[in-house]
């Protein structure tokens, strides 16, 4: 009965992230985050092992969702892969190693990275509007190699695929108009998920909990919310259409704050 009920809870998450994204652009990292900190010690998860089997399960979670994402893009054309492949190149080093020593620091440290990141995308969400088109500044294309390692590390320490950092990036530095910024971000961020979850997977140590097949990564929490996030995103697509964008971001707003404040008070 336990294991139903915990079904039943992380569709519902995953639905959450799904039309969270369907909507208004969300990543699933900041959902999924504070509710593993939260569900995850009830399926045996230590104390100790907590934050990065959270963040190793975010990431492969997001990666499901980034994969369709990145597919329906590439059908699309908007992806500009010389742009996406410098980004990737960056992102991948530092997303394979990154995990590698957060694991042997102190949980804050993650955390505190996962609260940079909370902020920065309500920031976005507070001020992004859909149709900005490029700011006019220009700098060398050798630099998104340094903008992607970057990247890479946040998202691989905080459980995250990155997106909310690549998209202003991309516009905002290198001049690409702000929708070719969405789908040549998808690409990444995939890629960073991949790697990252591989990465977790693969490190020599136990901790997420009875129901876990793949090192750090907790399959029970992540391939239902994995589901999830696919119904979600589609209804959250056509629920675009029939409720205010600005209601649903006032929402999620509001619950990324709770979670800051409630990871805060953690630390």
């Amino acid at each position: 009965m336990h294991d139903i009920i915990y079904l039943i809870i992380f569709l519902l998450v995953g639905m959450t992230a799904g039309i969270g994204s369907g909507l208004i652009g969300i990543g699933g990292g900041v959902i999924y985050i504070p509710f593993l900190y939260l569900l995850l010690p009830a399926l045996g998860v230590p104390d100790d092992k907590l934050v990065f089997t959270a963040i190793a399960t975010s990431l492969f979670t997001a990666l499901f969702s980034s994969g369709s994402s990145f597919y329906n893009h590439v059908k699309l054309k908007n992806v500009d892969y010389k742009s996406a492949l410098l980004l990737a190149s960056g992102s991948i080093i530092t997303c394979f190693f990154t995990p590698r020593i957060i694991v042997n620091l102190n949980p804050v440290y993650p955390k505190i990275v996962l609260i940079f990141s909370l902020l920065v995308t309500i920031i976005k969400l507070l001020f992004d509007r859909n149709n900005v088109e490029p700011s006019g500044i220009k700098i060398n294309n050798v630099y998104l190699f340094f903008f992607g390692a970057l990247v890479g590390a946040i998202a691989s320490s905080a459980g995250i695929g990155g997106g909310v950092f690549i998209v202003p990036i991309l516009s905002y530095f290198f001049a690409l108009p702000f929708k070719k910024a969405i789908g040549t971000s998808t690409f990444t961020v995939f890629l960073t998920l991949l790697v990252s979850s591989i990465s977790y997977w693969i490190i020599n140590t136990s901790g997420g909990g009875a129901h876990s097949a793949m090192g750090l990564i907790n399959l029970t929490a992540s391939l239902p919310m994995a589901a999830g996030a696919v119904v979600g995103a589609r209804l959250g697509a056509r629920l675009g259409y029939k409720i205010s964008v600005k209601a649903v971001k006032t929402v999620f707003i509001l619950y990324l704050i709770f979670a800051a404040v409630k990871i805060i008070t953690t630390l």
